[in-house]
């Protein structure tokens, strides 16, 4: 972040910025990892959700503040300003992360020992894998073969290039609505409502109804799609309403609510190390190229109203809804034939206590037998 203040160069500013991704690339998948060593499968959605909707809380903040540094006086760009207190804030909160975080129940000082080893047992029954070092060449195999590696990656690949399309020209899109530049600042903090706080509200029905990771990868899809409906649809209308079009491209920002629910299942699907941190990975890498392919999405020749970036957009999110949808009937299959063939582990301990013995053994989902997938 300080290292954007030194800029002087285009290219500085792409090395700047290059630096600025690879520190934040492990972020998502070590926030899975973290919450995964320390939270039972039932609670780790609320969890994640929490974090990721943190993302649209600052950019809520962040837009006020830019608005008033924008209107501040100073010796450095207004730009700059907003670089410095953010690498201050990110500089001070990672300090005491790292200092008041323990990496594993067992690392708590503020667990007992006994309390360690119950939080230790608990996790245990995620049946996903131990902590190891250890590389297993196999397992990469096994995650080549899983169709649910595939999907995981195609439906962040496409849930991305909205992201990568639609965060970098969101402002320009907003200014088709005649806005001036300070006032797209406050009008766009909405957006980010509509993410965050549909990753809040998913968090409290969560609470009180489980499996509902698969819905979290359509719904928000959904409300994304009407969203665009409308906005594409009224693009050259007369007569109407400014507010109602921006009312419906805010809804267009629901799709950030899937998310959390495409990553926790990442963490929730994939049993042993080896096999999670390869496919951890390459959903990773699909979120890196969806976001890279979404801003040729837009074209400087389809300005101001970029008709063509929005309705290529809208079929990004019908083939979200597509392989959500297939993701979710793939995991209720394997399910039902694993229940049929070795039993059903929630209506039995010995299964269940075999299934969590092999997870402690570092087993693939696919060489335990008891190993069910959540939905």
């Amino acid at each position: 972040m300080l290292g954007h203040l030194g800029l002087k160069s285009y290219a500085g500013l792409c090395v700047v910025r290059f630096l600025l991704g690879i520190s934040e690339a492990p972020v998502s998948a070590a926030c899975i990892t973290y919450i995964g060593n320390w939270y039972t499968k039932d609670e780790q959605p609320f969890r994640f959700l929490c974090f990721a909707s943190g993302q649209g809380g600052l950019y809520i903040l962040f837009s006020l503040v830019a608005y008033g540094v924008a209107h501040a006086g100073g010796s450095l760009l207004h730009w700059k300003y907003i670089y410095l207190i953010l690498a201050f804030v990110s500089l001070i909160l990672g300090t005491m992360f790292y200092f008041m975080m323990p990496a594993l129940p067992q690392n708590a000082k503020f667990l007992t020992p006994e309390e360690r080893v119950i939080a230790a047992k608990r996790v245990a029954g995620n049946m996903t894998g131990i902590k190891t070092i250890q590389w297993q060449n196999y397992q990469v195999w096994h995650a080549i073969k899983d169709p649910k590696t595939y999907l995981l990656c195609l439906y962040m690949f496409f849930s991305m290039i909205p992201n990568g399309g639609l965060t970098n020209f969101n402002t320009l899109v907003l200014k088709s609505f005649n806005f001036d530049s300070y006032t797209t600042l406050l009008v766009n903090i909405p957006w980010s409502v509509f993410s965050a706080g549909q990753m809040w509200v998913w968090a409290a029905t969560g609470l009180y109804f489980k499996n509902q990771r698969v819905a979290g990868l359509i719904i928000p899809m959904v409300i994304a799609i009407i969203g665009m409906a409308i906005v594409y649809g009224t693009e050259n209308s007369e007569g109407v309403n400014k507010w109602g079009r921006v009312f419906a491209y805010w809804m267009i920002n629901s799709c950030s609510a899937a998310f959390p629910f495409i990553m926790n299942l990442t963490g929730q699907l994939v049993s042993g190390h080896t096999k999670q941190s390869f496919t951890n990975a390459v959903v990773l890498i699909s979120f890196a190229v969806g976001n890279i392919v979404g801003p040729f999405c837009f074209n400087a020749s389809d300005a101001p109203r970029y008709s063509k970036g929005l309705a290529t957009i809208m079929g990004t999110f019908a083939a979200c809804i597509i392989i959500g949808c297939m993701l979710g009937g793939v995991i209720f299959y394997e399910n039902k034939t694993r229940n049929k063939k070795h039993g059903d582990p929630s209506k039995d301990e010995n299964l269940k206590l075999e299934g969590i013995i092999n997870g402690l053994q570092d087993k693939t989902d696919l060489e335990n037998p008891h190993f069910r997938f959540v939905y």
